[in-house]
C-alpha cells in the first residue's frame, strides 16, 4: 500500500491537478487532505464506510479549523503586502508550516484510518470518486466545471 503522503504528493502533481483542488478548496470549501485521504482510502480499499470517514473528517475539521486554515489565511493576506525581502521570507516560512500542517494531518489520518486490508478492485474510479464527493459539503451545488474537476482529481488518484 503506498504510504498516503507519497500519494497525495503524487496526485497534487498531475498535471491540472492542483489548480483543480484550489478551485474546489476555493469554490466549494472542499478539504483537501481529506479529500487525498478519501481518494487513497478508493484505491486501495473501496468506499469507505461511515465508521472510518466520520472520525477522519472530524480530526480533519478540527486540525484545519485550529491550525491550518489560520496559516493559510495569514499567507494569503502576506501576498500583497508589502515588498519587502523579510515580508517574503516570513511568508515563505508560514507556507512551509501550512504545507507540514497538511502533511502532518495526512500522517494521522493514515496512521490512525488506514484499511486494515487491501482489497481494491480492477476498477476503483466510482469508489474513489463516491469516497471524494463526501468531501464536498453540499454536492448538489457543484457546477459542472467543479464536477469535471473533482472527476480529475480521481483519475489521477487511480494513477498515482
Amino acid at each position: 500500500m503506498t504510504e498516503l503522503k507519497t500519494f497525495a504528493v503524487r496526485v497534487y502533481s498531475a498535471p491540472g491537478v492542483s489548480d483543480a483542488c484550489l478551485a474546489l478548496q476555493d469554490e466549494q470549501a472542499v478539504d483537501v487532505p481529506l479529500m487525498l485521504f478519501a481518494g487513497w482510502y478508493g484505491v486501495h480499499a473501496g468506499v469507505m464506510p461511515d465508521e472510518v470517514f466520520e472520525p477522519a473528517q472530524q480530526l480533519s475539521q478540527q486540525l484545519g479549523q485550529n491550525l491550518i486554515y489560520p496559516l493559510r489565511r495569514i499567507r494569503r493576506w502576506m501576498k500583497n503586502g508589502l515588498d519587502d525581502d523579510h515580508w517574503h521570507q516570513l511568508r515563505e516560512a508560514i507556507k512551509r508550516n501550512e504545507l507540514d500542517a497538511e502533511l502532518m494531518l495526512l500522517a494521522q489520518l493514515q496512521q490512525r484510518f488506514a484499511p486494515s486490508s487491501v482489497n481494491s478492485g480492477p476498477d476503483v474510479l466510482p469508489d474513489v470518486l463516491s469516497n471524494m464527493l463526501r468531501c464536498v459539503a453540499q454536492p448538489d451545488r457543484l457546477t459542472a466545471r467543479n464536477r469535471l474537476q473533482l472527476e480529475q482529481i480521481a483519475a489521477a488518484c487511480v494513477q498515482a
